[in-house]
């Protein structure tokens, strides 16, 4: 595929491919084992401000803190890349930060928070929701940094054994259970959440 074709399909730039291709190409050539053993480990700074924008629930800041070409992505169930609000990382931000309102009452939390903690070495980000009143952890959130801007997010809300394991080293109540994201009968659409309010402003 062409540079330009490869772009169109990760709705992305002719230059972060170039980029990517780059980057990849210079691994390539290190001795063996060295670029494996290489990870990007984000700095604690970077995840501060990650915080802070989610906190102010500024998605378009959040977007704007991801590297050009940057992806995240919901450990087996979806993957988001380019600015597509539709499907790129803009939709994933609104979901961390506002949740799925259109999924069923019992997904519905009345408050969430995300914290920094260090991990094996590695800083990640915790998120806490609460339900009904009680508050648990329900997903984990690695960073790779590249730049100053983050290159790559994975959310482990869908992998209920690494949340647990997680959660059991801090000590933390866990809530899991899901592998995937619910969904609708087949065939049928959730409905709009702010349908009426369309509406009425129409």
């Amino acid at each position: 595929m062409s540079l330009e074709e490869i772009a169109e399909l990760l709705a992305t730039t002719t230059g972060a491919v170039k980029a990517a291709l780059h980057r990849g190409r210079d691994r390539l050539r290190e001795p063996e084992g060295a670029a494996a053993s290489r990870r990007p480990v984000p700095s604690p700074e970077l995840l501060d401000r990650f915080i802070e924008r989610y906190n102010a629930k500024d998605v378009k800041g959040l977007v704007a803190l991801m590297l050009e070409g940057g992806s995240t992505e919901n450990v087996g169930n979806s993957f988001h890349i380019g600015s597509d609000p539709a499907e790129g990382t803009p939709r994933f931000f609104h979901a961390v930060v506002h949740g799925h309102r259109e999924w069923p009452p019992e997904f519905q939390r009345d408050s969430a928070r995300i914290e920094r903690v260090e991990f094996d070495g590695e800083p990640i980000l915790l998120a806490f929701r609460t339900y009904k009143g009680r508050e648990a952890l329900e997903s984990i959130y690695r960073f790779e940094e590249q730049d100053g801007r983050i290159a790559r997010i994975r959310s482990y809300a869908f992998c209920p054994e690494t949340v647990r394991a997680v959660g059991e080293a801090f000590g933390v109540p866990v809530r899991t259970g899901i592998y995937r994201a619910p969904t609708p009968a087949p065939g049928a659409q959730w409905p709009d959440p702010d349908a009426k309010r369309k509406e009425g402003s129409s």
